[in-house]
């Protein structure tokens, strides 16, 4: 049976789950599933439920690809763990696609092969080994893979029909994108020639029903599933829990703002467009106006549910009592109402919507953090309580930090949806240190480096002994390039002055030469230096020597020349290509070499392992065995730990700043939003132009 829970308060849909669970007969030692969307809205449910039962623990949260995937391998057990048409892994298939001549020198493919190949290349040529185009066709398979990915949930039939040789989208001709469908083809027998299992989401259905029709693994199914805090679901998602609902209970908990259909209601600006067409609306209905012209996605989810055959309802509506301007707001969006056209008085101690204009981006952290403080002052509200969206965090998280870490009127906070980079030094120095080599080992880079803890204890050096290597550099004139022939490699000309060798060997000679020495020198060799500082240096065979270079420091020399050493050696293997594995293999040695790793980083690097260990497994799952040029690492890497990192602190028990994302079905007592510029919201997404969904 299907069970339909909709209610607008996020609370009565978790005291019904709540309920499911306790109505459940289980064992303790079998887990229970509760399918969320997002992983903040599991955190938020563990928290809750604990709180509410004393303990929850053997649940599981999955997310709902992942569910049905499961549950379609309980009964077709001959199905992998993953699809090979996750992205992950359709990425690699497509990259091996694309590096076949066979198939990119078909005419039908003169789009891609145009963008892939330099003008004065032909198509059927082989591929160029550099890093540059290494990484720009890597980026293009990446790209396709998340196209198919979009497909195969939002528009399966589209997948199904290419696969049946009907290259069309919605019985309209592709015209120049063909090749979309033709590559999908591709992929589909590239799979099945690697011994590949061909099931993925777009056939799920079909083969979901005929397995449940002819196989004998019925029993195998869960007694039921509960679904929580969907806002919209896919269509074929949807009707899969539909066929499922026929041998098995499904709770669907959706959280609706309004008791009555709104599925067909038409926001004013529509119904202006249909009048100026000449096109009949007498029956047309705004309901509220609000609701249609921010509601299309749960327009569409409603419309999705009618569909369903033999649903149980169960809707739990609540209106407001009080009297503010929110609540409001609230009950004409549940009734489906509109605002009256008449003004309405509010309360002066109405506080429950507001808006502040602020000149600058710290101004309106400013004025949050003293909001704050007057409602701790005035209310029983905490901090968890808070959410404070941004539609870009990463420009706002200095400013929080600077205002927020007042020791005077400390408010506890966490920010969430940062670059990885942004969560831990350790971290953005290990990206830095794989972007190095596309550089010129500019000074900064290297003595930003070098500044890292990890790093600086892995050679010996204290932290107190850096300032003295910066003087050191500073003042033997390092600016950038290891030496002449690193400058070369850069399309400049083959010149040492200023590269770190030049400066080691003034700073050498520096040490090896006594002040007598160099006066000595001075006496039979008149010649000037013509140094980077412009200082009168005399030279001693060739090199203007560092004079304050002397006693016991001077032993810091020999860690920090093997350190920069060691990072042009990096530069040098960077240049090759290797496999998958190799490449795993040689970061592994890297960071054992390069960095000391106390306790308290340990997590840090093991969440780098764990990313490489994924990364390498999803090339390995699809038998790609080329080589690989380091850029397309670095590129495949940072987009692993980003996606592996993005949300980890969110909802610990602070003011939660996140990013201003959908489908975040969270309450909070407080909502703030910051950077609501015209410039930055709603945010301009560049369309992908290979997209078909955007027409």
């Amino acid at each position: 049976m299907f069970h339909l829970y909709q209610s607008n308060k996020i609370e009565a849909l978790l005291a019904q789950l709540v309920r499911l669970l306790l109505q459940q007969e289980c064992s303790p030692l079998k887990s229970q599933t509760v399918v969320v969307e997002n992983p903040g809205l599991a955190h938020w449910l563990k928290m809750q439920m604990a709180q509410s039962l004393g303990i929850a623990a053997n649940i599981e949260f999955p997310m709902p690809s992942r569910f049905l995937w499961q549950v379609q391998r309980s009964i077709q057990p001959d199905l992998d763990d993953e699809s090979v048409f996750s992205k992950e892994t359709l990425t690699w298939l497509v990259l091996e696609c694309l590096q076949t001549p066979r198939i990119i020198s078909q005419p039908s493919y003169k789009l891609l092969s145009t963008y892939i190949h330099d003008e004065n290349k032909q198509a059927s040529e082989p591929l160029q080994n550099d890093q540059q185009h290494a990484v720009k066709l890597y980026r293009l398979a990446s790209t396709i893979a998340d196209l198919y990915d979009q497909y195969l949930v939002f528009r399966p039939d589209w997948l199904e029909a290419w696969q049946n040789h009907d290259l069309t989208m919605d019985n309209e001709p592709l015209g120049e994108q063909i090749w979309q469908g033709q590559l999908w083809n591709e992929l589909i027998d590239l799979a099945k020639e690697k011994g590949l299992s061909t099931h993925h989401r777009a056939s799920m259905l079909q083969d979901f029903m005929q397995a449940l029709k002819t196989g004998d693994n019925k029993q195998a199914l869960p007694s039921d599933v509960i679904f929580f805090g969907f806002s919209t679901l896919p269509k074929h998602q949807l009707e899969t829990l539909s066929l499922l609902s026929q041998h098995m209970d499904v709770h669907l908990l959706t959280p609706n703002p309004s008791m009555n259909y709104w599925g067909d209601v038409i926001d004013e600006t529509v119904q202006a467009k249909l009048r100026m067409r000449n096109k009949s609306i007498e029956l047309a209905d705004a309901g509220n106006d609000l609701l249609a012209s921010l509601g299309v996605m749960g327009k569409d989810f409603q419309r999705m549910l009618l569909d369903i055959d033999h649903v149980e309802e169960q809707p739990m509506f609540y209106e407001s009592e009080d009297n503010s301007l929110l609540a409001s707001i609230q009950n004409q969006i549940l009734n489906l109402m509109q605002a009256k056209d008449s003004k309405t008085m509010i309360n002066e101690s109405d506080r429950s919507v507001q808006v502040v204009g602020c000149h600058s981006a710290m101004r309106e952290v400013e004025v949050l953090h003293d909001h704050l403080l007057s409602l701790f002052s005035t209310t029983n509200i905490d901090p968890q309580d808070i959410v404070v969206m941004i539609p870009d965090v990463a420009s706002y998280a200095p400013y929080i930090d600077a205002v927020f870490n007042s020791s005077a009127h400390y408010i506890p906070y966490s920010i969430s949806d940062r670059p990885v980079q942004a969560e831990h030094p350790l971290l953005a120095a290990f990206i830095n240190l794989l972007e190095l080599p596309y550089g010129r080992l500019n000074f900064s880079d290297v003595m930003s480096l070098l500044e890292v803890p990890s790093i600086y204890r892995a050679y010996g050096i204290a932290e107190h002994q850096l300032p003295q290597l910066n003087d050191w550099l500073v003042e033997a004139g390092v600016r950038w390039g290891f030496d002449a022939e690193h400058r070369k490699k850069q399309g400049l000309p083959l010149w040492e002055q200023n590269t770190w060798l030049y400066g080691f060997k003034r700073l050498l000679m520096g040490y090896a030469v006594n002040s007598s020495a160099v006066n000595s020198s001075a006496d039979n060799n008149s010649a000037i230096s013509d140094s980077a500082e412009n200082t009168d240096d005399y030279l001693v065979q060739g090199i203007a020597p560092i004079q304050s270079v002397e006693g016991l420091n001077a032993a810091l020399l020999g860690p920090l020349m093997e350190f920069v050493e060691d990072l042009h050696e990096f530069i040098q293997r960077s240049d090759n290509v290797q496999t998958a594995a190799q490449w795993s293999q040689s970061i592994h040695a890297l960071i054992h070499n390069m960095f000391d790793i106390s306790d308290v980083e340990q997590p840090v690097v093991e969440h780098i392992y764990q990313a490489m260990e994924s990364w390498v497994e999803s090339i390995q799952r699809v038998s790609y065995t080329q080589a690989l040029s380091f850029s397309v690492v670095v590129d495949a890497l940072k987009q692993k730990l980003q996606k592996s990192g993005g949300s980890q602190h969110f909802m610990v028990g602070k003011v939660n700043f996140c990013t201003l994302l959908p489908m975040r079905s969270i309450p909070f007592k407080v909502v703030a939003v910051l950077g609501l510029n015209d410039q930055d919201y709603p945010r301009s997404v560049t369309p992908n132009s290979l997209d078909l969904m955007r027409f």
